[in-house]
C-alpha cells in the first residue's frame, strides 16, 4: 500500500507531509510513503526550512529528491494527499482513472474541504514550523481514517 503527499515543488509541504507520515505510520512496514509535486525540478532536495522544522517534530528528510507526480506513482498509490484544493482538482483532471484516490489534508482529517495548507516557500523558518505543525496535526487527526481506507483499498 502506497500513500503519497502532493504539493507544487515538492520542496516544502509534501516532502514535510512524507517525513511526518513516515513518523506517524513507523510501525506499519507494509506502507510505502513518498511524496511528489504538479510542477517540479526533479532531484532538488527539500528546502533547508522544511528540513528544520520536521526535525524539530522527529521526522528526518535530509535525502529527499524532488520527483513529478507521474501515471505511475497515481497508479501505484492507494491514497493521494494533496496540499490544496487547486492540486487536488489538477490531479482529478490529469489523472481521471484515479481521482477517487485523491483528497486534500483537509478533507482528509474530516476538519474542512476547503483547507488549504499555505506554501511556506520563502518565508521564514517560524512560518515552516507553523505550516509543519499544522501538517503534522492534521495527520494525526487523519489516522485512524488512513488505516481504514488503507485496509479497504489492499
Amino acid at each position: 500500500m502506497t500513500i503519497i503527499a502532493v504539493c507544487t515543488g515538492n520542496a516544502c509541504r509534501s516532502p514535510m507531509a512524507e517525513g511526518l507520515l513516515k513518523n506517524i505510520f513507523r510501525d506499519h512496514a507494509e506502507l510505502t510513503i513518498l511524496s511528489a509535486g504538479t510542477g517540479v525540478f526533479p532531484g532538488s532536495t527539500a528546502t533547508e526550512e522544511a528540513i528544520l522544522a520536521v526535525r524539530e517534530l522527529g521526522a528526518d528528510i535530509r535525502t529527499h529528491r524532488s520527483q513529478m507526480i507521474t501515471h505511475t506513482l497515481m497508479n501505484q498509490a492507494t491514497l493521494v494527499i494533496a496540499m490544496t484544493q487547486a492540486q487536488a482538482q489538477w490531479l482529478k483532471q490529469h489523472f481521471p482513472k484515479n481521482q477517487e484516490k485523491v483528497l486534500t489534508l483537509g478533507e482528509l482529517a474530516h476538519q474542512d474541504s476547503t483547507l488549504d495548507i499555505s506554501d511556506p516557500i520563502g518565508h521564514s523558518l517560524d512560518t515552516y514550523r507553523e505550516i509543519a505543525a499544522q501538517i503534522q496535526d492534521l495527520l494525526q487527526a487523519a489516522y485512524a481514517l488512513m488505516l481504514e481506507q488503507l485496509q479497504r483499498r489492499r
